[in-house]
């Protein structure tokens, strides 16, 4: 079984391929382990399935391949959450402030 490698992360083969490659009929588990700031998205090539782990059994030589996609940090967030900690820090510190004034 040949493996296309991806930028985005890794294929974990269980049990792992011997030298020789796989008997026909071998049950092999695959599992997609993205990398930092990649997640998976589904399978490719000859194998069309969006699991992760997912299982094959092996009757031919096949492809595999994988697709990554990059998270990104939706903008939005970054401003929901400035929209909500600013305010609270201001109060804090103005609380701070007061105690502080009062003693």
């Amino acid at each position: 079984m040949a493996v296309a490698d991806s930028e985005g992360g890794t294929v974990v083969l269980d049990p792992a391929q011997p030298e020789e490659g796989y008997a026909e009929g071998t049950e092999v588990t695959l599992t997609a382990v993205p990398h930092d700031g990649y997640r998976f998205e589904h399978w490719s090539e000859d194998i069309s399935s969006d699991d992760n782990p997912t299982t094959i059994v092996l009757d031919s030589q096949i492809r595999v391949g994988v697709v990554f996609s990059r998270v990104v940090f939706p903008w939005w967030l970054a401003v929901a959450g400035l929209i909500v900690v600013v305010p609270l820090g201001l109060l804090g510190l103005r609380s701070l402030m007061a105690r502080r004034k009062g003693q």
